[in-house]
């Protein structure tokens, strides 16, 4: 008789009958379960009635989090920086408090059983807690150091690419390249050793659920995936030993992209998708990646992307085409600004 930890559906808490909560108002068979996923969770955990009523004191602005629930000013929606800071970034910390998105009443005590249910998921085992353990190693690197805003927003898009994935919500979608384009030069990237180390956990778990699914069913494809999972697992793994990357290993992981475009078919583009929805305002919160904007500094290369988040009419939620006709129109919100808050 487990109950969802999630509310995952619209519950109107004045109709509740007396002890009924909304958690097993929301319990039933589903032929396909939605799976828990700690991240949610944890946002969850830090809207209304979780925490009060929005507390201002003088003239104050109204935060981004803020809604109107039975005639209440209330937190309706979480802010995705909230994640970041949950899991260690202090930049994330400062931009929730300067933005105002913590100026409510016991958002404190639900600040921390929010982050005691994260370190317990963390400790459990799967891809779930493979996730975790990489994105509180990105963000706490993202703390303090002279890149911070940036690599907090490169994870801040990777957990965006994950979300999709695991929603499995929004339409797939494809953009047209202009012709003559002038290709430039291959460029080179170093590893980042302390990241790679915490991804070996997750890179673990995927090679474990590929090796299963190949006991199905053999194929050319997986069988190829399996072989790169195989040799990151290795260049993780003598990393954690103490050794470094030598010349083969930092010459395959700058041919990696490459190797995984073949096997996908496609690049990369911008994804949006539903982070959390109020049914209150009618508003749905959703979550966005920009177009990859190429970083180069001598041999070595990169890339860096733009994350936004915005409220969104229900009746105007938007799919990756949507999302990508936006971005080419230039009609779209700013991206997070950690410094601002926002």
């Amino acid at each position: 008789d487990r109950l969802p930890r999630i509310t995952s559906g619209v519950v109107d808490t004045l109709r509740l009958e007396p002890g009924l909560t909304p958690a097993r108002a929301l319990s039933g068979w589903r032929l396909l379960a939605a799976r828990y996923t700690p991240e949610s969770a944890a946002l969850q955990g830090l809207v209304w009635k979780q925490v009060g009523r929005h507390q201002c004191s003088g003239d104050c602005p109204p935060p981004f989090t803020l809604s109107v629930v039975d005639g209440l000013p209330v937190k309706g929606m979480p802010n995705v920086l909230e994640l970041p800071a949950l899991l260690g970034s202090g930049e994330a910390r400062q931009a929730l408090t300067r933005a105002g998105d913590d100026r409510y009443e016991g958002y404190a005590e639900a600040w921390g059983r929010a982050r005691e249910q994260l370190d317990a998921d963390a400790d459990e085992s799967g891809p779930a807690a493979a996730r975790l353990t990489l994105l509180r190693a990105g963000f706490d690197a993202a703390a303090g150091a002279p890149a911070a805003r940036e690599r907090l927003t490169a994870m801040l898009g990777f957990w965006t690419y994950q979300r999709r994935l695991d929603q499995l919500y929004v339409k797939q979608g494809y953009t047209l390249a202009g012709k003559g384009l002038e290709l430039p030069s291959p460029g080179r990237q170093r590893s980042g050793a302390m990241i790679e180390v915490e991804a070996l956990p997750l890179l673990r778990a995927l090679l474990g659920f590929v090796e299963h699914e190949q006991a199905v069913a053999a194929h050319p494809g997986r069988l190829a995936f399996r072989e790169l999972l195989t040799h990151c697992i290795g260049i993780v793994e003598r990393l954690q030993a103490g050794s470094s990357v030598d010349a083969q290993d930092e010459d395959f992981l700058n041919r990696l992209d490459q190797a995984l475009l073949g096997l996908a078919g496609e690049g990369d583009a911008p994804v949006i998708v539903d982070l959390h929805t109020d049914a209150a305002s009618a508003e749905v919160l959703e979550l966005a990646t920009g177009p990859a904007r190429e970083i180069r500094h001598g041999p070595a290369t990169g890339a860096r992307i733009s994350v936004h988040q915005f409220r969104q009419p229900l009746s105007g939620r938007m799919t990756d085409a949507d999302w990508r006709a936006r971005l080419h129109s230039g009609e779209v919100p700013p991206p997070i600004d950690v410094g601002a808050g926002v």
